[in-house]
């Protein structure tokens, strides 16, 4: 066993090799679309245009955008705006550790949250000016409070976790579904026949629900229906592979970025498999079946509302998914030290130490291109843009309607270029690039991302590409 003293030294160490993997770049690259959605709230003149702007956004609750407004008031750098994501990240490990040791043990909580620490899909999401960071602390720091108050039974206890998920419910709509954990472990455990713990649990929850209809009613659910769901932008296997870590989070074309998805898929399997052969009924095992349940009303919520599914809307549950390939990896160390490393003194240290070390390269091979790469170049094209447009030169963005959208913050919001927008417009290029070939006769900037065909078909007609990534001009003819 580890020694009181032993472990918080660990977990001290692993959440420090958190902070640092959350903060490493994180101001290098300009906002990308989502991002400057939220941060444009920084440049709101009222409290009705902050309403407006986040009930305009999907499923959005206001508290994400209070702190960016905030820190908004002393700095626009992209690293200062990102920083609270990646301290709620750098947080969730603290809680983390503290439910995992309730639901398991020391060790299994010490290798739970050093793949939280190292997992590619949490680092870019505490990296990313959004709520999804948020939403996992809260989430997690719920089900937690929730435990605390299942075991005091003090009207205290249930009252600090009525009012933290009250909390979290307004940095992002799902973190009451903790409450579905809560109901499962109630349901299925040995407090169903404790009258006390249910009767606090269903009073919480009447205020938890009641909060939730608030959020829900006052701003998450102004959006209509936005697309067919289940068919735009992923699959359901893409879209679940990488919401659950298993899939990388680059389209780098190298193995390597595979190895970390594929043993956290192993552990994973081994670690079910392990619950459900020794401890089918253990808190730990009704926290999974509980987050396939909440998968499953994921599902059905973006069906209903329309919405398409993407990989950050299982993000929260990835933590759950990521203990259980803990329990799995120190499993699967007990069973080869037993079986190959008998003899050796120190067995099981030695292959959970080699586990260890294949996880941290794993994870670097993952993180690396993912370092190397960037989430777009809206702030350098602004600032070229600004030193070479000149009044009556037309800017056109393709291919969605909404490429424009992050160009439009730093060049309008940013730097102020009010007098530019009215150049500023979308074009469809895969249907009106003949139209644009021959707009007027003055100097025109083309943004966007060109296939070969057409990037050859407008180097035939006068447009040169700039250096800067999908920046085209066309001189004055």
């Amino acid at each position: 066993m580890l020694g009181l003293r032993d472990s918080r030294l660990q977990v001290s160490l692993v959440t420090l090799l958190a902070f640092m993997l959350r903060i490493y770049q994180i101001g290098k690259d300009s906002f990308w679309l989502d991002e400057t959605g939220v941060a444009s709230v920084i440049f709101v003149n009222s409290f009705d245009e902050f309403i407006f702007l986040v009930r305009s956004h999907v499923a959005s609750v206001p508290l994400d955008y209070v702190i960016t407004w905030f820190i908004g008031q002393f700095t626009l750098n992209e690293g200062w705006l990102r920083l609270p994501s990646a301290i709620w990240g750098t947080l969730t490990l603290i809680v983390s550790y503290d439910l995992f040791c309730k639901l398991t043990d020391k060790r299994n909580a010490l290798i739970g949250i050093l793949l939280l620490a190292l997992s590619p899909l949490l680092v870019k999401y505490s990296q990313e000016l959004r709520f999804y960071s948020s939403l996992i602390f809260f989430y997690l720091l719920s089900t937690n409070l929730f435990l605390v108050a299942l075991k005091s039974s003090r009207a205290r206890d249930w009252t600090i976790f009525t009012l933290a998920t009250i909390i979290g419910g307004y940095f992002h709509i799902f973190v009451p579904f903790s409450l579905v954990n809560g109901v499962l472990w109630l349901a299925f455990s040995g407090n169903k026949r404790n009258k006390s713990s249910i009767r606090s649990f269903t009073v919480s929850m009447i205020f938890i629900l009641l909060g939730t209809l608030s959020a829900y009613y006052f701003f998450a659910g102004y959006n209509s229906r936005v697309a067919e769901p289940l068919s735009k932008y992923e699959s359901l296997p893409n879209a679940l592979g990488t919401g659950l870590g298993w899939l990388p989070i680059t389209s780098s074309g190298a193995w390597t970025v595979y190895m970390w998805g594929a043993f956290c898929f192993i552990l994973e399997a081994y670690g079910l498999i392990y619950l459900l052969h020794k401890k089918a009924h253990a808190p730990v095992s009704i926290l999974l079946y509980s987050t396939i349940v909440q998968a499953g009303i994921v599902l059905s919520l973006a069906v209903i509302r329309g919405y398409f599914i993407v990989a950050r809307h299982f993000i929260f549950l990835l933590p759950v998914f990521l203990l259980i390939g803990a329990i799995g990896f120190n499993a699967l160390v007990e069973k080869i030290s037993m079986k190959a490393l008998a003899n050796c003194k120190f067995p099981a240290q030695i292959v959970r130490s080699f586990g260890v070390g294949l996880l941290c390269i794993a994870s670097l091979a993952a993180l690396i291109p993912y370092y190397q790469g960037n989430k777009g170049m809206a702030r350098e094209t602004a600032i070229f843009l600004s030193q070479e447009w000149e009044e009556g030169e037309f800017i056109f963005f393709f291919p969605q309607p909404y490429s424009a959208v992050p160009y439009k913050y730093y060049l309008v919001e940013v730097m102020g270029h009010e007098n530019m927008l009215p150049y500023m417009w979308h074009a469809d290029i895969d249907t009106n690039i003949d139209t644009i070939i021959n707009w007027s006769n003055e100097r025109l900037f083309l943004i966007g991302s060109a296939t070969p065909e057409q990037a050859s078909r407008l180097s035939m007609n006068g447009f040169i590409a700039m250096d800067l990534q999908e920046v085209w001009i066309r001189p004055a003819q």
